[in-house]
């Protein structure tokens, strides 16, 4: 059973590893296609962008490795993996054109390339993990799960967390929060609005058939939390 669970991870792995690999030759076409405003690339240029494709793909490739962009998990991606996507691209665009200019002194290669490939490979291979992320994150909405109905009690930074990590679970559908600060009221957070304060908390828990009253507010004092039982 590990072993199998292991040979699907690692198939996983290189799906990811072969995908970024496909966003090199499509960031190079699209770089030339928007150089050349969508316009039929001429003979010399499609010789260019095939020697580029060639030398690219191996140094974007060990480059992914090197900074270990292989560490993180798509479903958690974040800042820090999007910090090593642009170190990984970057290291890799100066090596990737280095090369080209030892061998043909960058000859035939649009100077504009040098700067929209690593823009739309970043911008790619960015995208691809964030929007697998907001559908995992968002999952349990697209199945119109039916779990058990949950109010939170507290929209700050501990709600957040709270709520990001129900919306992955297909038993608990979050419906709404409350929080005393006027400021939060009426806002969303991960779609979840905030619809009034612990005194509105007995009409919200009847209007929407919550089941579970869940309290997410670290520094809450033993008054806060009798102020809620009471409610």
């Amino acid at each position: 059973m590990l072993k199998k669970q292991q040979r699907i991870e690692v198939f996983k792995r290189l799906l990811v590893f072969f995908h970024d690999l496909l966003w090199i030759p499509l960031a190079l076409f699209i770089a030339y296609s928007l150089r050349f405003n969508f316009d039929r690339l001429s003979s010399a240029h499609i010789a260019t962008l095939f020697h580029l494709v060639l030398v690219s793909i191996p140094l974007q490739g060990i480059a992914y490795q090197a900074f270990g962009m292989y560490r993180g998990v798509w479903r958690f991606a974040s800042i820090p993996d999007l910090i090593r996507i642009i170190k990984a691209v970057c290291c890799a665009t100066l090596c990737i054109f280095g090369v080209m200019f030892l061998f043909t002194r960058l000859g035939g290669v649009p100077r504009s390339v040098l700067f929209l490939y690593p823009m739309l490979l970043v911008s790619g291979l960015s995208f691809s993990r964030l929007l697998y992320r907001w559908y995992k994150d968002r999952q349990g909405i697209f199945s119109l799960q039916n779990g058990k109905r949950v109010i939170i009690v507290g929209a700050g930074q501990a709600g957040e967390l709270l709520v990001r990590d129900l919306l992955r679970q297909k038993d608990i559908q979050p419906v709404a929060f409350i929080d005393d600060d006027e400021k939060m009221q009426g806002r969303e957070v991960h779609g979840i609005r905030v619809l009034g304060t612990v005194e509105n908390l007995v009409d919200i828990v009847s209007e929407f058939s919550v089941q579970e009253i869940l309290v997410a507010i670290p520094s809450a004092d033993r008054g806060a939390m009798q102020r809620i039982i009471v409610q």
